[in-house]
């Protein structure tokens, strides 16, 4: 997912934190209606990419963030988003270790958004999307260190010779190994 619909959502986490502590509303079913829909709303233009599911009990509509998910429920027989937002009745808020509410999704995206990414190898790593457009391009970081072996073999016509063998980069060595940093090897 690209930094900014993390940060677009994350904002509106923000948002919605701030609108629920104006209502002193402790879950979102304590909202009163105009607020839910803002919510709602708010969150699709944030970020387009959701599912949907109901019945004739109700629907759902679910936002998949990375490792979280964001979910409405509404007792509507449609789970169209224009319909949905006449009869909301609850929102869930789940994160990858548990967490179950706003403060946690807060802080889960900006964790995201810190992430620093270490490219060990020589060459720049570039990832595309399904459709082969950039997504992004991680340069080498310039520190790309493999450990060398070297193993005497024999002798051909007096010259020595010698097998040259390269282990598992070595990144134990690396003196910065810090949290959220992650290292692409």
């Amino acid at each position: 997912m690209k930094k900014e619909t993390i940060n677009r959502v994350l904002e509106w986490a923000k948002a919605t934190k701030e609108i629920m502590q104006a209502d002193d509303a402790k879950d979102f079913s304590d909202l009163r209606k105009r607020d839910k829909q803002t919510i709602f709303k708010t969150l699709l233009e944030a970020d387009d990419d959701y599912d949907t599911d109901g019945d004739t009990d109700g629907a759902y509509l679910f936002f998949d963030v990375e490792d979280a998910r964001i979910t409405f429920f509404a007792h509507s027989e449609s789970s169209f988003p224009s319909d949905m937002i006449r009869c909301l009745d609850y929102m869930d808020v789940l994160t990858n270790d548990g967490g179950t509410g706003l403060d946690e999704l807060i802080g889960y995206l900006e964790s995201l958004l810190d992430t620093e990414l270490i490219n060990l190898t020589p060459h720049a790593i570039t990832i595309l999307d399904k459709d082969d457009n950039v997504i992004l391009t991680i340069p080498s970081s310039g520190i790309a260190r493999a450990e060398q072996t070297r193993e005497r073999i024999g002798d051909i016509g007096g010259i020595p010779v010698s097998k040259t063998g390269y282990a598992r980069w070595s990144i134990f060595r690396i003196q910065k190994r810090e949290l959220p940093t992650l290292y692409l090897y």
